[in-house]
């Protein structure tokens, strides 16, 4: 049939689109064939483009937009407004599907015509003309319903328009020789600002990675690709390769949108989540297998000829979810979806879609698929997901309560134990205070929360403890509530659980007293620390002397600790030694929180030492903390500012290859009681990327004895740098073997659930 313009439209000259939205990469690409139609129907007209900086890359370069407008905040998107008023335009399309954006827009654009989507009613006022939105049919369709057509001819692939310098990129990071040979596993997406981390449309990271050793052994290079926030995912994949590095190509973070999806459109096949990744994927390559979860594929497969799906959770779907967003899926259904799609149904559906067969487990839709045929949403009984939730021993439900912010090495800790027990198949859900700007912990599957951090102490503990109360009634049928530290925001919530009959578990991996200078906020912490523990039936801790303090002061029995041992954070692991750079200049780096726990201070006279038995060396400071300003004063006053760098706050998951890049890793404690109980994290940081390491004999420094350089004094260690700077630059490879072999999460956490079996 043959699409047509009603008379009512043919006067259109002046039109513009409005998608507010900060997020929803994808959306923007579904909206890319509604720009074809538009210019086909009215070949005259001037279209603009309103759009978050964010999610202007898939319009960007478009030769039907004749105009794009960008903003980056509510202050700048004002700003534009007040210009655009000057003109009126025909019509005006709003892509967004709430208020939020309806509104501002009505009042920010003049039109004659304002045309956008019906949610619920009262949504939909400000639009003169509107088109009901009940997610049950393929979404670019109701992107045409906007305009007047008398039928869907236009067809629905989304396209974007590389630049020749994209390209040339493309061909520098990726060539791609014996390009039949590649596969792409885009694992990520599903993250951005406008809905956070969606994290249960992901089919899990361990699975992908599982998927990629079989397609090796099979023949097939790997290729890698997503932004920053996918580098987590991505290195669950890397890890598990191994030795097979060498058959990836890793573009993670490396290209922009249009160069990744390039990239993708010279290998033989794309395995996808449905994310925006899926519908980059689709402007540049026609042989995909998408992966379906919460959402249906009946409404977002791409309409490209040779795009299949696999989807598990079909009696699990609502149209809801497409309407509302995924905020309308129960918290304890999000870890059931994708439990029926393992490793071995996707792999027999590459095997069959590359040896030319069908699908084999994938399938198509069909091109008469009516627009209602979805299935019918049909919930779990809560009774049934409750009693799964309590199995110990299989899938359960772990509820993991973090005093701390995400920047503190506490936390680091507490962010492993949880992805390791999510890994096992187990729910996880985990809290922390984060102070305002503070990074997200960087977790993979896995519902975060936090309660804000407010600058006065005691109400920030009240409500904190009134937060972590809250959650825990929200998340009642978890089987496990492990809190990190004897704090009462951890424990009184615990003590309640406990009351419940929820297995608790503290954690206790400091003397946190031990750093408050003495008076009454050190007794009030002191008696919180030494009072709690004795509460709970298991304790895990990870020094042998903050084991005898346990006993001792807060007398819990032997029996009811477990030792669990500070492991390597599982973003070391897939870094290889063998990628570090030939040559690296001459340099020193200090992993440090520059707060009240620091002991920087005492190096500074023999960085000073240093610097003079060798100017050219370069000391990297990574971290940040309240004292980090006072610190870079003393650091100028000494005249080491062309020596000594602040590198400040540095995201988790680039700390192995900005510490890779050093010859030595420097690591200092002050040898007191408190210290002694701690274990040394940034040891087995540096050991991870092969550097050789001095450090003083505090904490559990011992137990890498064969592999670091401890001395007794500054003074000695200073002579040690001194003495490995002469010798130019080593690579420390039995220390990371080392350090695979004894302090992998992985094998700790087993440990651990070997532990919880055992009976009370």
């Amino acid at each position: 049939m043959v699409a047509t313009a009603s008379p009512a439209t043919r006067r259109w000259q002046n039109i513009i689109v409005c998608f507010l939205n900060p997020g929803g990469i994808g959306e923007v690409i579904l909206q890319t064939p509604f720009y074809e139609a538009l210019k086909r129907l009215h070949p005259g007209s001037h279209l603009t483009v309103l759009t978050h900086r964010n999610t202007s890359d898939p319009v960007r370069n478009n030769p039907r937009i004749d105009e794009l407008i960008q903003y980056t905040s509510p202050r700048e998107l004002t700003s534009v407004f007040m210009s655009l008023r000057r003109r009126v335009f025909d019509q005006c399309f709003v892509f967004d599907k709430t208020w939020k954006s309806i509104y501002p827009i009505r009042l920010g654009i003049r039109a004659r015509e304002y045309r956008g989507f019906n949610r619920r009613g009262w949504e939909a006022l400000p639009l003169t003309r509107s088109v009901e939105y009940t997610g049950d049919r393929h979404e670019t369709s109701y992107y045409f319903s906007l305009l007047d057509t008398t039928g869907d001819s236009f067809g629905g692939n989304p396209r974007m328009y590389p630049t020749h310098r994209d390209i040339d990129k493309v061909e520098q990071l990726f060539p791609g020789s014996a390009q039949g040979q590649w596969i792409c596993l885009a694992a990520g997406g599903g993250a951005n600002q406008s809905t956070g981390d969606v994290w249960f449309k992901r089919w899990p990271a361990q699975h992908y990675a599982a998927l990629a050793e079989h397609l090796i052994e099979r023949g097939y290079n790997i290729l890698l690709v997503g932004g920053a926030t996918d580098r987590y995912i991505n290195n669950i994949i890397l890890s598990r390769i191994g030795e097979h590095r060498d058959r990836v190509c890793d573009l993670t973070s490396r290209c922009t949108l249009v160069q990744s999806g390039l990239a993708m459109g010279k290998t033989r096949l794309v395995v996808t989540n449905d994310t925006g990744i899926m519908h980059l994927a689709a402007c540049f390559n026609q042989n995909l297998l998408c992966l379906f979860g919460p959402t249906s594929p009946f409404t977002l497969l791409p309409r490209v000829p040779n795009a299949w799906y696999l989807w598990g959770d079909a009696e699990a779907y609502s149209p809801q979810v497409r309407v509302f967003g995924t905020r309308v899926i129960d918290d304890c259904l999000k870890s059931q979806f994708f439990r029926a799609l393992t490793v071995d149904r996707v792999y027999e559906s590459i095997e069959s879609l590359l040896s030319g067969r069908s699908g084999g487990n994938a399938l198509q839709i069909p091109a008469t698929q009516p627009p209602g045929a979805l299935p019918a949403y049909r919930p779990a009984s809560r009774r049934r997901r409750t009693r799964r939730m309590r199995a110990k021993t299989s899938r359960a439900k772990f509820l993991l309560i973090s005093p701390f912010t995400s920047v503190s090495g506490s936390a680091v800790r507490f962010w492993n134990i949880a992805q390791n027990l999510q890994n096992r198949g187990h729910e996880v859900v985990y809290v922390e205070r984060r102070p305002k700007d503070a990074p997200a912990p960087p977790l993979e599957n896995i519902k975060s929360l936090s309660s804000p951090k407010l600058k006065n102490l005691f109400l920030d503990i009240i409500l904190s403890t009134v937060f972590n109360l809250t959650v825990f009634f929200r998340h009642a049928n978890c089987a496990v509530y492990y809190a990190l530290k004897p704090a009462p925001n951890n424990c009184i919530p615990a003590l309640v659980a406990k009351l419940l009959g929820k297995e608790v578990i503290l954690d206790v991996d400091d003397l946190d007293f031990g750093y408050i200078d003495e008076g009454f906020k050190r007794e009030i912490s002191k008696f919180f620390f030494n009072y709690f523990p004795r509460h709970f039936r298991l304790i895990t801790c990870h020094t042998p002397a903050l084991r005898e303090y346990i006993v001792s002061h807060s007398r819990v029995p032997e029996h009811r600790i477990h030792f669990l041992t500070q492991g390597l954070s599982d973003v070391f692991l897939p870094y290889r030694i063998a990628d570090r750079p030939a040559s690296i200049p001459k340099s020193i780096v200090y992993l440090a929180t520059l707060g009240i726990t620091s002991d920087f201070g005492d190096l500074l006279p023999m960085f000073v030492n240093l610097c003079r038995a060798h100017p050219d060396v370069q000391i990297k400071i990574i971290g940040d903390g309240v004292r980090r300003s006072y610190f870079a004063r003393q650091v100028e006053d000494l005249g080491l500012g062309t020596n000594v760098r602040f590198l400040g706050w540095i995201e988790h998951q680039s700390i192995p290859h900005v510490m890779a890049d050093n010859w030595i890793g420097l690591a200092y404690m002050r040898p007191t009681f408190t210290n002694s109980c701690r274990a040394a994290l940034k040891l087995r940081e540096y050991l991870g990327v092969g550097l050789q390491v001095v450090c003083n004999d505090t904490g559990d420094a011992y137990l890498f004895r064969e592999h670091v350089h401890i001395e007794p004094s500054i003074d000695m260690m200073e002579r040690r740098v001194v003495s490995l700077l002469d010798q130019g630059l080593a690579v420390n490879e039995a220390g990371r073997r080392f350090l695979e072999e004894h302090f992998r999460w992985d094998h700790i956490i087993d440990d651990l659930l070997s532990r919880l079996e055992e009976p009370a």
